[in-house]
């Protein structure tokens, strides 16, 4: 794969996300750092750039509580870098408490999926356009096997491991519809466990029991650095190895109504895609 590849990492000023554009820069990737702070995506990129040696690091801003802001910064990155092809959707939160973003849902759901199904949306044509290209979404083992449409955002009853566990079950969804979506393209999706690893997300929900980020990197970056994997779409992967996701996930009727979910969510929002 050519290393003047462009990729634009979600949520990448700390934890995985860090260490993966990290991981990238040094092989030569042209990164763009993500994340909701301008001054800690500019410390991000000017600490990767001195590591690295390398000047092409780039950052962009988006706070994904709010679905205005990804709009923006998708037509910012469609304005500005028309050589994207690929996409690691890694941002990520877990709460303990039920909180509502500015858009009105529910903040892990938003965080987690709807964001990125957004951001994603919006650049297709850019990723359609520099084909072989890769999405990369990051999901987690602990995707949840089953949901209640009834409560989808927590608004019956809430739980912060159970909302984690359905948001990441929507990653791994929407990563297989949008895989069959895009076979035509050369667009490769893949939903990717990237290990249990100590970011501030594990140690507020689990204690930090996992391994270090770098760990994580080389997991989520697993598609594009491994050859037998790039040759492949719309798979779940563990450990730079393809493997079996929950079998709600294989379900055509689940993968079409979380899209048309999503899509109805956007549209209630005055956004249309």
């Amino acid at each position: 794969m050519h290393n003047k590849n462009r990729v634009l990492i979600t949520g990448s000023t700390d934890g995985i996300g860090r260490s993966a554009a990290i991981l990238l820069a040094k092989r030569g990737y042209r990164v763009i750092v993500h994340g909701r702070n301008r001054e800690k995506v500019q410390t991000t990129v000017e600490e990767i750039r001195e590591m690295t040696q390398k000047s092409e690091i780039e950052g962009i801003v988006a706070d994904f509580e709010d679905l205005r802001q990804v709009e923006e910064m998708a037509d910012e990155v469609n304005r500005r870098y028309n050589d994207i092809s690929i996409l690691i959707n890694n941002a990520g939160v877990f709460e303990d408490k039920r909180r509502l973003t500015k858009d009105g849902f529910e903040a892990t759901f938003q965080i987690n999926h709807l964001s990125h199904f957004l951001l994603t949306l919006k650049l297709l044509d850019i990723l359609k356009k520099n084909a072989p290209s890769y999405i990369i979404n990051v999901s987690s083992m602990v995707h949840a096997s089953y949901y209640d449409k009834n409560n989808i955002q927590g608004e019956n009853r809430y739980d912060g491991y159970t909302a984690y566990s359905v948001s990441k079950l929507f990653n791994v969804l929407f990563s297989y519809k949008l895989a069959d979506m895009l076979k035509e393209y050369n667009v490769h999706v893949y939903a990717v466990h990237p290990g249990v690893i100590n970011t501030k997300l594990l140690i507020k929900g689990w204690g930090p029991v996992g391994s270090p980020p770098e760990v994580g990197a080389e997991n989520i970056t697993s598609p594009i650095l491994n050859a037998a994997l790039r040759k492949k779409t719309g798979i779940y992967v563990m450990g730079g190895k393809p493997a079996k996701s929950q079998s709600i996930t294989y379900d055509k009727n689940e993968q079409d109504f979380l899209w048309d979910y999503s899509l109805k969510l956007l549209k209630e929002r005055g956004i249309q895609l």
